[in-house]
């Protein structure tokens, strides 16, 4: 299973819902400037690389599968970052979290990537 979410829409969804979320909240902007900064590290010369090397890179299904949903959750969850509100402020602990986690899976694709690219 290749990995044409990170380079198609999905990727660009997140991109560009980081780099508008960190514009409207002040509260999220660092871990917003560490997820942007891990987003612009996946170069499109890696992004393609991802395909031609998923083999080899010894991705399991299951871990390219659970970076898409968290990709997908992230969409969603930067979309809530732009609109979010006093009375949202509730679930700033979960919305952290969960800004970390997918920063987190995102980094260990990009190490990995940089592996096999000294590789080769």
């Amino acid at each position: 299973m290749a990995l044409e979410f990170i380079s198609g829409t999905l990727f660009m969804l997140l991109y560009d819902g980081v780099k508008q979320a960190m514009s409207k909240s002040g509260t999220f902007k660092t871990l917003l400037g560490d997820l942007k900064s891990t987003l612009d590290s996946l170069e499109p010369r890696d992004i393609q690389q991802i395909g031609e090397h998923n083999v080899e890179l010894g991705l399991p299904n299951e871990e390219i599968e659970s970076l898409q949903m968290q990709m997908e959750d992230g969409v969603k969850l930067v979309g809530k970052l732009s609109n979010l509100r006093m009375w949202n402020y509730c679930c700033l602990d979960d919305y952290a979290q969960q800004i970390v986690e997918l920063d987190r899976a995102l980094k260990r694709l990009l190490i990995k990537l940089k592996m096999q690219e000294a590789r080769m």
